[in-house]
């Protein structure tokens, strides 16, 4: 029982020792380093001081932490825009959806519209977070990524790049548009070409 009240008048002793001055003195030192471990001795950082002559009065370079640049967000979710965010959760748990991964979306979307003859893969099980954000995003359509650097998150770039039928200008797959000559959702044409090439896969 002593050494609880003990602790507990040590806490109140440091407590109050740093709500008048956060700064340890040599005579504060002396008595905080009895209660406490790891208390910053200031002799010592001031013989650091004098030898890089940093200290009070000198003018420090302090390291910043990594800037990120700031989001532009090119398209948003209506209902998140909205703050009608009750259209997809549940009121009573934010994080929960009022329907599964796969069905959420044809809550809104029409589900037809993404049946085809040929059914991009994400598509044809609904799974539309695969290439969506579902809140905001920095591209259009909110899109996870930019052009082909999304559709070669799964399509492998030397079998896109090995197709004599791309023609790439000497740039790069991933510097390409697909959707100039692809469809991303569903298309009645084989490859989801936009024209042409018709025929069963």
């Amino acid at each position: 029982m002593r050494s609880v009240h003990l602790v507990s008048k040590c806490l109140l002793v440091f407590l109050l020792l740093t709500a008048v001055n956060c700064s340890v003195t040599q005579k504060r030192y002396k008595v905080l380093k009895i209660f406490f471990d790891g208390v910053p001795d200031p002799a010592a950082r001031e013989s650091v001081e004098q030898k890089t002559g940093e200290g009070p009065g000198k003018e420090t370079v302090t390291p910043r932490r990594k800037v990120r640049p700031q989001r532009v967000i090119k398209s948003s979710h209506p209902d998140f825009a909205g703050r009608t965010c009750d259209k997809c959760h549940n009121k009573s748990a934010s994080n929960f959806l009022k329907a599964g991964k796969d069905k959420i979306c044809f809550t809104c979307h029409d589900a037809d519209e993404f049946e085809g003859k040929y059914a991009h893969g994400p598509v044809a099980v609904k799974a539309c977070g695969t290439c969506h954000l579902p809140h905001e995003s920095e591209y259009e359509s909110l899109l996870k990524q930019k052009d082909a650097r999304l559709c070669l998150e799964c399509h492998l770039s030397a079998d896109v790049a090995g197709n004599p039928r791309h023609q790439f200008n000497g740039a790069g797959p991933e510097e390409q548009v697909c959707t100039r000559c692809h469809l991303p959702h569903v298309s009645t044409s084989r490859f989801f070409l936009k024209t042409g090439e018709k025929g069963e896969g």
